[in-house]
């Protein structure tokens, strides 16, 4: 028996929507906190690749969590969210690490920074690395109080 969950072109686009607004508004905040060794393209300041790894990334989280969701049958809250925050915490580190490591991407103005212990990602100041693991309980909350 395979699994086909259905979802809609609307639901995609509800969470596109909710993850490019959740994107813009912390970029607004960390703008200041984002100068790579690349040269990324900026937009009112606000610097395209963090702008749209953070859309497209808590999009296809949404996407991803909707099949899994859906798989495992999750119906409570509270597992909903461990559920989450475990692929979330997962592909996020892993998404880091590439990024660093593999591809080179360095954000300058953090290297004065440690980064996430063992992985060596994430330097940024405390306050980043929170917000970075708590983007997406963010989207994901945000998406059931406006019921997508």
């Amino acid at each position: 028996m395979t699994y086909s969950p259905t979802l809609s072109y609307g639901l995609a686009a509800y969470y596109l929507l909710t993850a490019f607004i959740i994107a813009i508004i912390w970029m607004i905040i960390a703008r200041k906190e984002y100068e790579y060794n690349k040269n990324f393209p900026k937009i009112f300041g606000l610097s395209m690749f963090p702008l749209l790894g953070w859309a497209f990334g808590l999009f296809l989280m949404m996407i991803i969590f909707n099949y899994i969701e859906h798989i495992f049958f999750l119906k409570r809250f509270a597992i909903q969210l461990l559920v989450f925050l475990a692929v979330y915490w997962i592909l996020l580190l892993t998404a880091e690490t590439i990024g660093y490591h593999v591809f080179h991407i360095h954000n300058e103005h953090g290297a004065q920074y440690g980064g996430i212990p063992i992985l060596d990602v994430i330097h940024a100041v405390w306050w980043m690395k929170i917000a970075y693991f708590a983007l997406g309980p963010i989207m994901f909350i945000t998406c059931k109080i406006i019921g997508i």
